[in-house]
């Protein structure tokens, strides 16, 4: 059979071969007797060349079934370059390689894991590989690929097989016993089972090779867990798990977070439908092809991102599968979830009602999320100075995971001079293993531009603590105004804010449903039934009208699972944590609520108010405040003429002048450096 290899000329040495195998009557050893030294020669360098460089082997020597062409030596998509390219990097820096693959829809990827999993076995001694599948015919399917690769190869590369069951399990060993007692074969196998009967079949064996297809249709993915990963101990294991994404919050997803956050043994591996040549239909000569604000985004990051210049008729196809996706289904899901394209995030695709518009959340994500600049920690230095620990995200392969120190702090824009910040703060109780606290660094935006979350921090922190770190943040973001949410353990965060560390500028809550828009005495937002909606609504706007910038792909992924059981009117996290939500909720809002928002959003506008007209505002109102009530005393003045907060005036001794007409003293500038 002449077949396409990487080297021409190996045809040529094939062709004299095989003539001295039927010359043999196809007994090995009498076939081998008649080879001359030099044919033994290359015989031997080709094998041992093979045995270590799995590329030359496949190149020259896997045969594969193709869609068009029949029998053919594999020829290595792009898609199949970035897997094989990680596994030589995983086994060069660790002597063995475990990697999960997300992939869309055809890429090649049990192809190229079969190819993988045959090489070690035939060329390995006492190597058990295991190939498990979603179903029965799945299974038939992979373990015809590794029987047809085996009939391919030339006599004198093929192991001696002892037997084998179809569809089941391939043996590469002596046949003769008195063969294996003397001259013992490879001793190596190829075990294929469905997923539903894979219960027990790794006991007694120690896997050295392990293809794992389409978890996400698996239905006891617990097998994973009880009968294959404790028998993968070999210190040269090869794992290759791969699935396109079905749903969220499943075995496969959680599976998939838990190797991209670092939990799990496996090397994270995406691979985005645009990396093979058959997802293109190519443009009509003539015809004029533009495309579309969205599709110029998507092409500009991914050039930028990944280094590639994604054609034209890739957009054309993706076009055409996104309307029979609409056809179909009525919405564009299905199709994210088959050929995700920018990000991950995409293919994990939920159910139910969410609480804000997907279709937008996808478009965010697929245009505006990306890595943070800068990632680290910082902390308040004898409660009064910030101390920022940075790393440059672009030094280091991945983010370290969040929920301990060293990588909760995640940071797009550092704070930049004459630009006006607000922080708001979901607290959580600090426990390892429950919900996180989170924050996020809103940048108010100027004239007709849009807000955007410039800084996050998330992770597992007890409340006290967490309060210098909002402290910190506040201060190094231009000492902006802080919401904490204070319902449970917030109070403590922000009691510790305000009355130990003295930091002033903290937002005062206001009753939303009085007739008069008068603020409390009350610091910091409270969440109660009627205020929650209005939270969620206001998000929901910003993302529908386009004037909230979100760079955390985090914070999406939260998004896609803010969504309402059935028959409840109720939006939280769906199998997922919403402390980024509620924070960022919280900061967006307040912002926009507070007086600081409205008057850092005139200043950075150059539409400061004057004197007179801050007068006249009465939406300060308490039952009775001597600040916000007599805006012509003393006090009065003081916050409306020098800015000084009313929480300083009202909390503190302040030393001043005495003499004015009301009898109240004129505070100094003091407050300044309280």
């Amino acid at each position: 059979m002449r077949l396409k290899r990487k080297d021409p000329y190996l045809d040529e040495a094939i062709a004299v071969l095989d003539p001295y195998f039927e010359k043999a009557g196809q007994d090995l050893r009498r076939a081998y007797s008649l080879l001359s030294t030099f044919e033994q020669s290359f015989i031997n360098s080709e094998i041992e060349r093979c045995m270590i460089n799995f590329r030359y082997y496949a190149e020259n020597y896997h045969v594969i079934p193709t869609e068009g062409e029949g029998l053919a030596i594999i020829q290595f998509w792009d898609s199949q370059e970035i897997i094989d390219d990680i596994i030589l990097e995983e086994q060069k820096k660790y002597g063995k390689a475990k990697v999960i693959v997300l992939k869309a829809r055809q890429l090649g990827l049990s192809t190229y894991s079969e190819a993988r999993l045959f090489h070690k076995t035939i060329f390995t001694e006492a190597c058990n590989s295991l190939v498990v599948a979603q179903d029965p015919d799945q299974v038939d399917y992979l373990f015809n690929m590794s029987r047809t690769a085996y009939e391919c190869l030339p006599w004198w590369m093929r192991p001696e097989a002892r037997y084998e069951a179809k569809g089941n399990y391939l043996v590469f060993d002596r046949k003769r016993p008195e063969d294996r007692l003397t001259n013992p074969g490879l001793r190596s196998q190829i075990l294929c089972q469905a997923a539903n009967k894979a219960t027990g079949v790794g006991v007694g064996k120690t896997l050295r090779c392990v293809h794992l297809s389409e978890i996400s249709l698996w239905d006891d993915p617990d097998v994973l867990t009880k009968h294959i990963f404790p028998t993968m101990n070999a210190p040269d294991v090869l794992g290759i798990m791969e699935s396109t994404a079905r749903g969220r919050n499943n075995a496969w997803h959680h599976l998939w977070l838990g190797a991209m956050e670092g939990h799990v043994d496996w090397r994270p591996i995406f691979i985005e439908s645009y990396r093979v040549k058959k997802y293109f239909i190519p443009i009509p000569a003539g015809d004029k092809f533009e495309l579309t604000p969205q599709e110029k985004v998507i092409h500009d990051r991914i050039k930028v991102d990944k280094g590639v210049d994604i054609p034209e008729g890739h957009f054309l196809w993706r076009r055409k599968k996104i309307q029979e996706s609409i056809a179909i289904n009525k919405n564009p899901w299905a199709f994210f979830q088959e050929y995700p394209s920018v990000d991950w995030m995409e293919a994990f695709q939920g159910s139910g009602i969410t609480a804000f518009n997907k279709e937008r959340l996808y478009e965010i994500l697929q245009s505006q999320c990306c890595d943070p600049e800068f990632y680290g920690e910082i902390s308040l230095v004898d409660g009064r100075t910030p101390n920022i620990r940075l790393n440059k995200t672009k030094d280091v392969q991945a983010l370290p995971a969040a929920e301990g120190p060293g990588a909760r702090l995640l940071v797009w824009e550092q704070p930049q001079e004459g630009e006006k910040y607000f922080l708001g703060v979901d607290v959580a109780l600090g426990s390892e293993g429950g919900d996180f606290s989170s924050a996020y660094v809103l940048k108010i935006g100027k004239r007709i531009e849009p807000d955007e979350y410039v800084a996050e921090w998330h992770g597992w922190i007890n409340p006290t603590p967490l309060g210098d770190v909002v402290c910190a943040l506040a201060k190094w973001y231009n000492n902006c105004q802080i919401a904490v949410e204070c319902n449970g353990p917030g109070l403590t965060t922000n009691s510790h804010i305000f009355r130990e560390l003295g930091y002033y500028n903290i937002f005062r809550w206001k009753h939303y449903d009085k007739i008069k828009n008068f603020m409390t005495d009350l610091l910091g937002w409270w969440t109660n039934v009627k205020t929650r909606d209005s939270l969620i609504t206001k998000f929901s706007e910003a993302i529908d009208d386009r004037s909230i910038i979100i760079r955390s792909k985090w914070l999406i992924d939260e998004c896609l699972d803010f969504a309402a059981d059935e028959g409840s009117a109720r939006f939280e996290g769906q199998g997922n944590h919403d402390d980024r939500v509620f924070s960022s909720m919280i900061a967006l809002f307040c912002a926009h609520d507070s007086d600081y928002g409205k008057r850092a959003a005139m200043e950075v506008r150059g539409d400061k108010p004057t004197p007179e007209e801050r007068r006249k505002r009465d939406f300060y109102n308490t039952d009775f405040s001597p600040v916000h009530d007599r805006p012509n005393s003393s006090r009065g003045l003081l916050h409306y003429d020098k800015e000084v907060p009313a929480e300083m005036i009202l909390y503190s001794d302040l030393n001043g002048t005495e003499g004015s007409p009301d009898g109240d003293d004129v505070a100094s500038d003091d407050w300044k450096t309280f």
